[in-house]
């Protein structure tokens, strides 16, 4: 995908096959955080990780093509299956921690040049 918005013409229509959908994304940081506050509080079992909110794949798409200079192509989502990979987070706020969606410094913090 990167080397298609990378090498299409400016002004080109790109369909993108596979981002009708929403994602629960996370970083790092925030992942290391859920671990210590398990151990911390000796949960056994398991335990579903994630924020709760969904992500537009679609977005995320549009996101990095403007970061990368591009946003002069015109972006649509291919039809195809809508899938949602959003994390159901009752058990994690049970034992009392949650994790805001972060989404953007994601983005951001990515290498300028992707490979």
């Amino acid at each position: 995908m990167i080397h298609k918005i990378h090498a299409e013409e400016k002004g080109v229509t790109l369909e993108i096959q596979g981002v009708n959908g929403r994602r629960d994304f996370l970083t790092v940081p925030q992942l290391c955080q859920i671990i210590q506050h398990l151990f911390a509080c000796k949960h056994q079992g398991a335990i579903n990780v994630g924020t709760g909110v969904g992500t537009p794949l679609i977005g995320v798409v549009k996101k990095i093509a403007s970061l990368m200079g591009r946003d002069v192509l015109i972006i649509n989502a291919k039809i195809d299956e809508v899938i949602f990979y959003v994390t159901d987070i009752g058990s994690l706020s049970s034992i009392g921690s949650w994790l805001s969606s972060q989404f953007d410094q994601v983005l951001t913090e990515c290498p300028e040049k992707p490979c």
